[in-house]
């Protein structure tokens, strides 16, 4: 399924409240602010979830997850077969492949489990140049665990990768607990 936002509106594609999503071939094209979305409130999660897609020229993030509400919102187990970004920043300046933001409380509200089998992460952009984060992967807030990238890569962005080509960052009030690349 392709997708293209022609630079109208504003997030390409949303995934919200889902047990158990398949999402296939998906091809998301010209987002204005993100190109695709993750976002639980209250009680509401996704998980075991398994998920190929492609994302070209976002306006903003690749991916961005967001959790939100004070009963516990959550994004876990998902199984990230294959997931290409091609072009972040594309109008807003500090942009990430993928970025986590959570202002959820209670039990269990945390971005977990997160297995990446095959990525490929490149922040090439046109004009006009705004400029992507040289983090690849960043949780702004919230907790962020077990995240397993496999195989893949970080291009064109001129930040110093971690081994087997990976940047991630904690800023706010954000935390990690095992963030790996095998």
């Amino acid at each position: 399924l392709l997708v293209n936002c022609n630079t109208t509106g504003r997030d390409g594609v949303v995934l919200a409240a889902s047990d158990t999503p398949y999402i296939n071939n998906l091809y998301v094209l010209n987002a204005v602010q993100d190109g695709f979305v993750i976002s639980c409130s209250g009680v509401n999660y996704v998980e075991n979830a398994e998920l190929n897609l492609s994302i070209q020229t976002a306006g903003r993030h690749g991916v961005y997850m967001s959790l939100a509400g004070s009963n516990g919102a959550f994004i876990n187990e998902i199984l990230w077969r294959q997931l290409e970004i091609r072009g972040v920043s594309a109008i807003t300046d500090g942009a990430n492949a993928i970025c986590m933001e959570s202002t959820a409380s209670g039990g269990g509200s945390k971005f977990s489990n997160q297995y990446f089998l095959k990525t490929n992460f490149d922040a090439q952009y046109v004009s006009p140049n705004p400029v992507p984060s040289v983090n690849v992967v960043e949780i702004k807030s919230g907790n962020a665990e077990n995240f397993v990238f496999t195989s893949g890569g970080w291009e064109n962005t001129g930040a110093t990768p971690l081994t087997g080509g990976y940047a991630w960052a904690v800023s706010g009030t954000g935390s990690w607990g095992g963030p790996t690349v095998s």
